[in-house]
Parts: structure tokens; sequence; C-alpha cells
């Protein structure tokens, strides 16, 4: 399934299209028929208006089994318009294969004055002459849907004696970004060890002995204590204990400092450049331009 050259004039006094194929279905309710390999599926792909603005996506596309030509795209505007539906010519329309986006020369009061499209009886012809009638200040780019191999041709007059193509190349910029590549955590873990510690101490020991006092000499009662019939003496025996006090202290620290490394990242770029083929009809002597391209005769 390819893209047509052209599916009609696009000014407003043809918009009635004779030539509109009268087998045009969805392409999803063709079980034997598909996009080429060789050409864009935009399927799925936003829809960008004249102003920027994001109109919708493409749910699918409408084609002619005779032909196999694709001839319009089906555009879901989402929920900023309720989820309506509208068939928009694939001429109008141009497709980015660098962002897979398509883009629209209309903006969104456009599309809301635009016919609905109707799945049941669709108005091709009616849908036709609303987008090609539109007036645009600026023309859709021409398509990038051609397929590969296929070729186009259109007469230019000469202006003031030349024709200037432009021939263009990319050149690839390249930034660098930080970001995250990952953390460092630091946690602290808690680890016992037994520590034997040996302290003299005094402790007191009681020794009770009996003293003979001499027959018929005097008894010294200074310093004596003397207990009297039902009484109890309390000696306090007192003695020494070893109390442990711990008190923490920085023994060592774990500081963090970053580093830079300088490393070569390589990458494939593929950057497109332009090529122009001047080729002549008839008896014509031309001079074969450098840097453009080839000639052919």
């Amino acid at each position: 399934m390819a893209y047509p050259e052209t599916v009609g004039r696009t000014d407003r006094t043809d918009y009635g299209y004779q030539q509109m194929p009268s087998d045009l279905a969805l392409l999803k309710d063709l079980d034997d028929y598909d996009v080429a390999d060789y050409d864009v599926d935009p399927r799925g792909w936003k829809v960008v208006g004249r102003d920027g603005d994001e109109i919708g996506k493409i749910d699918d596309l409408i084609v002619s089994t005779a032909s196999e030509k694709a001839y319009f795209a089906v555009v879901d505007t989402g929920g900023w318009f309720q989820n309506k539906r509208f068939a928009i010519p694939l001429e109008r329309v141009r497709f980015d294969r660098n962002d897979n986006k398509a883009y629209a020369p209309y903006v969104k009061d456009q599309f809301r004055e635009a016919p609905e499209y109707n799945m049941a009886r669709p108005d091709y012809t009616g849908y036709y002459g609303y987008w090609s009638g539109l007036r645009t200040e600026a023309v859709a780019p021409e398509r990038e849907t051609a397929f590969a191999g296929e070729h186009r041709e259109r007469e230019v007059g000469l202006r003031e004696g030349e024709v200037r193509v432009p021939v263009t190349e990319e050149t690839a910029e390249v930034r660098k970004e930080a970001h995250e590549a990952g953390f460092v955590n630091i946690r602290k873990r808690v680890d016992y060890e037994t520590k034997h510690i040996s302290e003299p101490v005094t402790r007191t020991r009681v020794v009770a002995e009996t003293r003979e006092v001499p027959a018929g000499g005097a008894y010294a009662t200074e310093g004596a204590t003397t207990l009297r019939e039902g009484e109890t003496l309390r000696v306090p025996i007192v003695e020494e204990d070893v109390t442990v006090t711990k008190t923490p202290r920085v023994t060592r620290e774990v500081v963090l400092h970053t580093e830079q490394d300088t490393e070569m990242v390589e990458r494939d770029v593929q950057l497109r450049h332009e090529e122009v083929e001047v080729d002549t009809e008839g008896d014509v002597d031309i001079e074969q331009p450098t840097g453009t391209g080839r000639m052919r005769r």
C-alpha cells in the first residue's frame, strides 16, 4: 500500500473531485493489505497544526483496494474535542520521519468547523472539498511519504536566466548532559567487644577473737564498748567496688570526595546530505556542475 502522487487539484473550484475512488475503506478492515515496507506507516503518529498545537493522532488510513494507495488519514482529536475524528486528504499532510509526527496546515478552529468522519456513511467528496478548500497561510511542505525510487517531474520556468536548487547537508551538534549514575550510601554499624579490666579494690574482713584478762589485774574501760543485756551491736563493714564509665571518643573518620575521570564516548550518527542529478533530453549542451552530484544523458 503506497501513497498517491496527488489526489486532485486543491483549489476551491474543483473540490468535487471527479476521480474519487469508489472502493475506499479503512486499512484496519482490510486483512490482505498493509503499508509497504518502503513507505511510512503514520498510524499512531501525533498530528501538529499550523500554530504548533497538537491536534490529535492518526488513527487509521483510508485506502483504495484497486489502486492500492492511501488517500485520507483519519485523525482522532482526543479529549480537547470530545474524541471526534476527521478524514484529511494525505496530500495536505507532511510526515516527518525524524520525530514521527504529521504536520497539517490547519488550526484548531478549522477542525471545530470541519465535517466529522462518519464511519457508517462516509462522505469522502465532502471531506476532500472542505480541507482542500480552506485557505492556509502556508502550504504544507512536500510530503516525505514517497517510497524509495519514486520519481517526480515538474516543469519550472527560467527566471532571470537561471534555476536555483538549494542543496543541503546535516551537521552533528554534540552536547554533554549530566545525569545521576548512582549513589554512595554511608551507614554506621556498632560492633561490641569484651574488654577485661583488672583493678585492685579494698575489702574489709572481720576477725572475732577472745582475749584473756589477767586475774586480779585492773581492766581498762577507756575505748571499750559496753554491751548491755538484750542489746545487739551492729558494726558496718565497708568494702570497695569497681564502677565502669564508658566515654565515646573519635578514633577515625570517613571522608567522601569525588574525582573526575575522562573517557572517550563514541557514537555513530547518520547525517543526510543531498546530491542533485542533472540530466538532459534532446540536443542540449550543459556543463556538469561541481560538488552537487552527477549528470546523466
